[in-house]
């Protein structure tokens, strides 16, 4: 990295020399400057990282971009900094620089020159190494199942692939004979490799767990009827692994994002730091709070999070046995409600009063769920606020019985209705997922990881309209518009379907520029007009013009950036998402508030 006297002056601004304390204001002017290349040529869509360190107020991080000429800003803010801050830039394709925020003079301007490098193995997420393998019903099979709770491949799965690189033994046998004998050895150590995460998937339940794998016979933690994958699932999968998955992950030359930046001077993103013991995968905003709220399925509680100050608050959800606070919705009068994975809740949080309300039992005692219901989804509309059909009632969708349930929130009535099976595959195998409400209130879609999209009629009280889908593709978390038009995330084939659920029909699909980015969900946003797709696997977000039909990227500032959802924020219309790696501590755990800047 170049850097001159006037650059190494302008960062003693942020320390100046009569701090005592740990934290000191940024004083004006706002801290900015350029990035170029060797031959001073601008980098345009560079991130510039500001790490504030801990204990600062207001976000754990910030980052901007450059614009066209290389510049770059920071707002003018009253944010704290600290001596352990630092300022790093990166750019795919170049050698990160980093400058420790010690000193910098006033007036002047922070020069980056960034060196490119032709190896990228250490820039690209994980998707990059599934990149070169052709699409198939294996590689889709994979994406769907292993990168249902981290990013996949992860720096573990990568070592282990590194050592299945050269099998030992069979040197007794002829040359094609002994090929084919490793390729059996590495298909089997997959195999139990398959087994080994169908058991780490009881991860996901909380503490204070009834499903305690400690506590459960092996038996049954590989009973393929209790899991998503079922025995061919898993020869399939271990297939692909033995035969497509690279042996060697120290060198890639070719990995872009495959499509033009999202990104420019405006765009603004804040992310902070949560404890890494949380595992706080949903975030929400609701009307009338300024905090953002988040369900922590590890904890038992729900977040309160502070964006001016940081401040985390938790409130625990009041119930004497585990919960495992799952997906969050907020609904037009401010309320957040929460699904919840364990012991058959529903919740709903009062922000104003910081009280909760839970269905669970009705007046006699009965469960109102079912038992071991794995209460999932809740359906929203085209606004991603909380839905009720034409009589008030809300819908649900219960992974654990690959049902729909409808609630009646005033009486606490509840109704079930068990959605067609799969040949071949328990209710678990299939796993009603998401839901969202149509306009008018008389169709709530549903998607099933192993099965179909349909319209579960609120009227009739019946199941129409089914789409099927091909093995592996994988439907996730959809969204829906005013115009009745329902988008459906991919997650195993990387692909998102624009439906018309009145004509009952496909209209388009399209490939992600990544299709390894595993699409977990994504947003129709009213305001823009636009469509944000969450990439589980991708370290991105994508934005999807509709007009255009053209895709284009934001990348985010952190590694194994495992995000699931995309919310909007009802008074900012700012993008918010969190990261969070099953197991937790595995990846950053980090709250994340994005100014697109459009």
């Amino acid at each position: 990295m170049k850097t001159s006297k006037r650059t190494a002056l302008l960062l003693a601004l942020l320390l100046p020399a009569c701090a005592t304390s740990d934290e000191v204001r940024e004083p004006s002017p706002q801290l900015a400057g350029r990035v170029s290349d060797l031959n001073g040529r601008p980098l345009a869509a560079a991130a510039v990282v500001l790490d504030r360190g801990e204990h600062v107020r207001g976000a754990s991080v910030v980052t901007v971009f450059t614009e066209q000429n290389g510049a770059f800003r920071f707002p003018r803010q009253a944010d704290l900094v600290s001596a352990q801050s630092t300022l790093e830039v990166r750019l795919l394709g170049y050698r990160p620089a980093v400058m420790p925020v010690s000193k910098r003079e006033a007036g002047a301007t922070i020069d980056f020159v960034l060196e490119p490098v032709s190896n990228r193995a250490n820039q690209v997420p994980a998707s990059a190494w599934l990149a070169a393998a052709p699409e198939s019903q294996g590689k889709h099979l994979t994406q769907l199942m292993c990168t249902a709770c981290h990013q996949f491949p992860s720096p573990k799965v990568r070592h282990y692939g590194e050592l299945l690189a050269t099998v030992p033994g069979g040197e007794q046998l002829k040359s094609q004979e002994k090929q084919a004998w490793q390729r059996v050895v590495r298909k089997e150590a997959w195999r139990s490799m398959v087994m080994y995460m169908r058991a780490k998937t009881y991860d996901v339940f909380p503490e204070g767990t009834a499903m305690d794998i400690r506590n459960i016979p092996w038996d049954t933690v590989q009973n393929p009827e209790y899991a998503l994958f079922n025995l061919e699932d898993e020869a399939i999968i271990a297939d692909f692994l033995a035969d497509q998955l690279p042996t060697q992950f120290e060198l890639l030359s070719d990995y872009s994002y495959g499509a033009p930046s999202a990104v420019n001077d405006r765009t603004v993103i804040r992310e902070y730091r949560l404890p890494q013991a949380a595992l706080v995968r949903e975030v929400t905003a609701v009307v009338g709070s300024p905090y953002i709220w988040g369900a922590d399925v590890r904890k038992n509680r729900l977040l309160r999070l502070d964006p001016q100050t940081g401040d985390q608050n938790w409130f625990p959800v009041p119930y004497e046995k585990a919960t495992g606070p799952h997906t969050i919705v907020g609904d037009r009068d401010g309320r957040i409600w929460v699904s919840m994975i364990e012991n058959d809740l529903l919740g709903r949080f009062d922000p104003e009063r910081e009280q909760w309300k839970l269905w669970t039992v009705n007046e006699t005692g009965t469960n109102v769920f079912g038992g071991q219901a794995i209460v999932h989804d809740i359906a929203f509309d085209h606004e991603e606020r909380l839905a009720h059909d034409a009589r008030g009632r809300i819908w649900l969708t219960l992974a654990g019985h690959n049902k729909m349930a409808g609630l009646d929130t005033q009486t606490g009535e509840v109704h079930h209705y068990a959605a067609p099976p799969i040949d071949g595959r328990s209710s678990i195998n299939v796993t009603l997922y998401g839901t969202v409400m149509s306009p008018d209130g008389k169709c709530a879609w549903f998607s099933q990881l192993n099965g179909y999209v349909g319209c579960f009629n609120t009227e009739k009280l019946e199941y129409e309209g089914l789409v099927e889908f091909p093995r592996g593709a994988g439907p996730r978390r959809m969204s829906i518009d005013r115009n009745d038009v329902l988008w459906i995330p991919l997650f195993g084939a990387g692909q998102l379907v624009k439906y018309d659920a009145r004509a009952r029909k496909e209209l388009a699909r399209y490939d992600l520029p990544d299709r390894s980015a595993a699409p977990y969900e994504v947003t129709w946003d009213e305001r823009r007009q636009v469509l944000w797709v969450a990439n589980a696997n991708a370290d991105a977000l994508y934005r999807f013009d509709p007009v255009t039909e053209r895709f284009s990227v934001l990348p985010l500032p952190r590694s194994q950036a495992y995000f699931r959802q995309v919310a909007l924020h009802p008074q900012s219309n700012d993008l918010l998402l969190t990261y969070a790696n099953i197991p937790a501590g595995s990846g950053p755990s980090m709250v994340v508030i994005i100014e697109p800047g459009d």
